[in-house]
């Protein structure tokens, strides 16, 4: 079979497929005008690709990580009293769906999506803030990040250790 790719480029697939149900591999080979590559158990529509920046410790930090934890269907909503919202959970994503004082994050492995807050107060390890707009920042855990979107750069008390403040690009 050829393909007539956007670029005017061909692409030769060669090779049994099968659905068979007995577990068994097929053998496909792609072939193109640019290089080949052969796939066991099937084919891979782009043989490599790049992801976006790798933060330090591994976990990709940029815009898509924002979208994700704002689109996070799972999200619990932040209770706010008195202009407070106060986030014990550890693991998973918390909205803050209103424009707050401040948000104090107590639990650990969360990820927080919030519109504006005058202070963002984390006390907990690996939480990541992502806020449209902030004053301020306190760190008292560990392995924290706090993104922010508009705005100048918020004041930062960091009383914890690898914590990091970084405007949203």
């Amino acid at each position: 079979m050829t393909v007539n790719g956007n670029n005017d480029q061909n692409v030769t697939a060669t090779g049994g497929v099968s659905n068979k149900a007995d577990g068994k591999d097929s053998e496909q080979n792609i072939g193109s005008n640019n290089g080949s590559n052969s796939a066991k158990g099937g084919s891979s529509a782009n043989p490599s690709s790049t992801g976006g920046a790798s933060a330090e410790g591994g976990a990709a930090v940029d815009d898509d990580d924002w979208k994700e934890a704002a689109a996070d269907k799972n999200a619990a909503v932040a209770t706010v009293v008195g202009g407070n919202a106060v986030i014990p959970n550890s693991g998973g994503t918390v909205h803050v769906k209103e424009n707050v004082d401040q948000i104090t994050v107590t639990g650990s492995d969360v990820k927080v999506v919030a519109k504006t807050a005058k202070k963002i107060s984390i006390q907990g390890s690996s939480v990541k803030v992502f806020v449209e707009q902030v004053s301020s920042v306190d760190f008292n855990g560990s392995d924290n990040k706090v993104e922010w979107a508009n705005g100048s750069k918020p004041a930062v008390n960091d009383n914890g250790s690898d914590n990091e403040v970084e405007k949203a690009g």
